[in-house]
């Protein structure tokens, strides 16, 4: 059988609010019992400990796939923009225009489609770090825990 520990206060209404004492605090003190519940076996908690550990370390695996799969869509989407960005410029020299025109233009269509490549470039090896970094880290956790 469990067993059930009491304790005893009193009471008492004081000027700024209740009071709560050891010993009766005014004439009107009013004895209060608490109990308090202690089971009399304990079970053990080591496989709920084991099953937490199991979740947390799930949910760490799919949140780092998550971050993966959002770095490759962020790759897919700037190579895109770069395509699409450097056919737009390209379709520049392909407008309905002069020979000289056409000329005076082509290097500043030129050097725009290099800046734009650049900037892409750019932001897709910053992405491939990142990527790179969070599977070593899927890759090292799995590791771990396995």
């Amino acid at each position: 059988m469990a067993k059930t520990d009491n304790t005893r206060f009193y009471q008492c209404q004081g000027e700024k609010g209740i009071i709560i004492s050891q010993f009766p605090c005014s004439a009107d003190a009013e004895l209060k019992t608490v109990s308090t519940f202690v089971p009399k076996e304990t079970r053990d908690t080591q496989q709920d400990i084991i099953q937490l550990n199991q979740t947390q370390f799930e949910q760490q695996i799919e949140v780092l796939e998550s971050k993966i799969k959002t770095a490759q869509q962020k790759i897919r989407n700037y190579q895109r923009a770069k395509m699409t960005e450097r056919r737009d410029e390209l379709d520049k020299l392909e407008k309905l225009m002069d020979q000289k025109t056409k000329k005076a233009l082509s290097k500043t269509v030129k050097q725009e489609v290099k800046n734009i490549e650049n900037k892409y470039d750019e932001q897709v090896k910053e992405q491939r770090l990142i990527l790179k970094d969070l599977k070593s880290e899927l890759t090292s956790l799995k590791k771990r825990y396995q």
